[in-house]
């Protein structure tokens, strides 16, 4: 039987905290490996120190946290598989392993800043300088985990029918990051990227779908609005923040090409995720060298094309598939049909 879809009965525990970008990857590995129960972590002041200090102690997250995890955990039992993201919800995890006399597996979501026979599985990108690429704990991954998939994409499309679906025009989208270690794109690049835009637009009979990020700086968000001079729909994200309603997976899902700023490895995973022809701007310019290893990974395979705001036109080409939660869950339930030992 495929791993894809056999039963995997253990009981999994989703640790998230403040971190939405992390919260996403653990719950979408969780959604496709199988039933979850999530906890909200709060951090106290501590959990800003590196976890050398204090690393036992559960002083690292607020007062409330504490004894409602201790509740949980005297009510629910021990999980089986713990599935956190980042370095603070990796020490809480180590902790509730320990709690648990180790019956508790780990499946860590990045780099834990821990010892790495703490954990049973890390999931590590790729373009991450990982020390340990021969330990049997590893994963790796080509960018961010994500929730964009066939099943996800459709329930998402069908709740936006009466507004997306009513569209008849070929339909590309345009997804804005914004500064990330001082790196960004400025006045002139974003009025060279709109003059494409329009053109693109024009030449494919196409409306333009516009989702912006946190890290979008209001100018950029002012600058698109006042010179698109094409058929488009701005789609702010602090509108839909708090809202069941976000359009964001019914925009990739409706769209026939996207288009995406190079300082976000999740949103370009998320892009690639879809399996639609994804172009990546402002790429002379990245965040870090990570974003540098990513990015030239994902261009050498096909993944993505570099957009030229020279041309008036994207060029056609068909993207190599990337579904890499989707991989990864198969690995860890095949491990559990084997019943491969990871500790």
């Amino acid at each position: 039987m495929s791993p894809d879809r056999i039963n995997f009965p253990q009981k999994i525990l989703v640790l998230t905290d403040n971190r939405a970008g992390t919260n996403n990857q653990s719950i979408a590995l969780a959604e496709e490996v199988g039933d979850y129960d999530i906890f909200k972590i709060e951090h106290s002041f501590l959990g800003k120190l590196p976890n050398k200090f204090f690393s036992n102690s559960w002083s690292r997250i607020s007062k409330e946290s504490a004894t409602k995890l201790q509740e949980k955990l005297q009510n629910d039992g021990f999980p089986s598989f713990i599935i956190c993201g980042g370095r603070k919800l990796a020490l809480i995890a180590r902790m509730i392993k320990e709690q648990s006399n180790f019956s508790s597996k780990i499946i860590q979501i990045m780099q834990p800043q821990l010892p790495i026979n703490n954990f049973d599985i890390v999931i590590i990108p790729d373009h991450d300088n990982f020390k340990y690429r021969n330990d049997k704990r590893v994963i790796f991954s080509v960018g961010a985990l994500n929730k964009v998939n066939k099943k996800n994409l459709a329930l998402e499309k069908e709740k936006f029918t009466d507004s997306l679906g009513k569209i008849s025009k070929k339909k590309i989208t345009l997804l804005l990051g914004g500064k990330s270690r001082g790196v960004g794109f400025g006045k002139t690049q974003a009025l060279d990227l709109i003059k494409f835009i329009d053109k693109v637009a024009k030449r494919e009979n196409a409306k333009i779908l516009i989702l912006n990020s946190r890290r979008t700086e209001a100018k950029i968000n002012k600058i698109f609005k006042n010179n698109l001079n094409c058929d488009y729909e701005f789609f702010d994200w602090r509108q839909y923040q708090n809202s069941e309603n976000n359009p964001y997976l019914a925009v990739l899902a409706y769209s026939d090409k996207l288009i995406v700023s190079s300082d976000s490895i999740s949103m370009i995973s998320e892009c690639c995720s879809t399996q639609k022809p994804t172009y990546v701007f402002n790429c002379d310019k990245l965040p870090s060298k990570k974003h540098e290893r990513f990015l030239q990974y994902m261009l050498r395979n096909i993944f993505v094309k570099k957009l030229n705001t020279n041309k008036s036109f994207l060029k056609e080409f068909e993207p190599k598939k990337l579904q890499e939660t989707k991989r990864i869950a198969s690995i860890i339930k095949f491990k559990y049909l084997k019943n491969d030992p990871i500790d």
